[in-house]
C-alpha cells in the first residue's frame, strides 16, 4: 500500500477549504486537543453524504459540534434539498461539550436542522418515544465511547432506528493502530475498549443484516450498508 507523511500530506492539500465559520470550530478544537473529524475523514463523509443524500441523521458523540455543522453543510450542498428538508439529531452526554455545541449550533445557518440532545447515548436510543418521529435514519454516524459501540447498533436494530440500505459511518475504530495488536501488547487499563472494539468489528463484518467495508483513513471507519436481513 502506498502511504508516508508526504503522500498524506499532498492528500490533504488537496481538500477542499471549509467555510469560514467551521474552520474556525476546526482549528479551536484542534488547539485544544478536542477530537473531531480529520481533514481525511472529512472528505470521505463529503462523499458519502453526496453520494447517499440522507434526509435524516442521527449522531452519536456531538463533541463540540463540529461534525454536526460539517454534515449539514456537505447536505444541503444538494440543489434538490430545500433548507428544512433535512434534520440530524446528535446526542452528547458531556455536559461542557455539549453547551459548547449548542453554542456553535445555534450561531450556525443551519441550526434549525440540528437538534442536539444532553444524553448519555444508550439510554437516549432505548428511549424510543424520543426518537418515534424520527424512526428510520438513512444515515447514523457514531463517534463516542468505543466500548460502547455495538451496544448502541444493538439498540438501533431493536428500536427500528435504521433504515434498509441506511449508512452506518463508526469513526476511529483503528485505535492509532493498536486494534492490530495482541491484547498482552494493550495497556491493562485500555484492554476492556480493544477487545469490545475487535468484538464490534467483527460483528459488522459477519452479522448477515449488513455490508460493511473497514477504511484506514483517518484514524479508520467502518462503512456499513445495514440490509434489513434477520439475523
Amino acid at each position: 500500500m502506498v502511504s508516508g507523511e508526504h503522500i498524506d500530506g499532498y492528500i490533504k492539500s488537496l481538500i477542499p477549504e471549509l467555510p469560514a465559520e467551521l474552520e474556525k470550530i476546526e482549528e479551536d478544537a484542534n488547539f485544544r486537543g478536542v477530537p473531531i473529524i480529520r481533514k481525511d475523514m472529512q472528505q470521505l463523509m463529503r462523499f458519502l453524504i453526496g453520494m447517499h443524500k440522507p434526509a435524516k441523521v442521527l449522531e452519536i458523540g456531538t463533541a463540540v459540534g463540529f461534525s454536526s455543522l460539517f454534515m449539514a453543510e456537505c447536505i444541503s450542498l444538494d440543489a434538490a434539498l430545500s433548507p428544512s428538508s433535512f434534520e440530524i439529531i446528535t446526542i452528547e452526554k458531556d455536559e461542557r461539550m455539549y453547551a459548547e455545541a449548542v453554542l456553535n449550533i445555534s450561531a450556525s445557518r443551519h441550526a434549525d436542522n440540528i437538534k442536539a440532545f444532553k444524553a448519555d447515548a444508550a439510554e437516549f436510543l432505548e428511549n424510543a418515544q424520543k426518537l418515534k418521529e424520527n424512526a428510520g435514519f438513512d444515515m447514523i454516524f457514531i463517534d463516542a465511547a468505543k466500548a460502547q459501540y455495538r451496544r448502541y447498533i444493538e439498540i438501533i436494530l431493536e428500536r427500528g432506528l435504521i433504515r434498509k440500505n441506511g449508512l452506518i459511518i463508526t469513526d476511529n475504530i483503528l485505535q492509532e493502530g493498536s486494534i492490530a495488536e495482541s491484547k498482552f501488547t494493550i495497556v491493562r487499563r485500555d484492554r476492556t475498549i480493544h477487545k469490545r472494539l475487535r468484538d464490534y468489528l467483527k460483528f459488522l463484518m459477519t452479522d448477515p443484516r449488513f455490508e460493511t467495508v473497514l477504511v484506514p483513513t483517518g484514524d479508520g471507519a467502518a462503512l456499513t450498508n445495514y440490509l434489513g436481513k434477520e439475523n
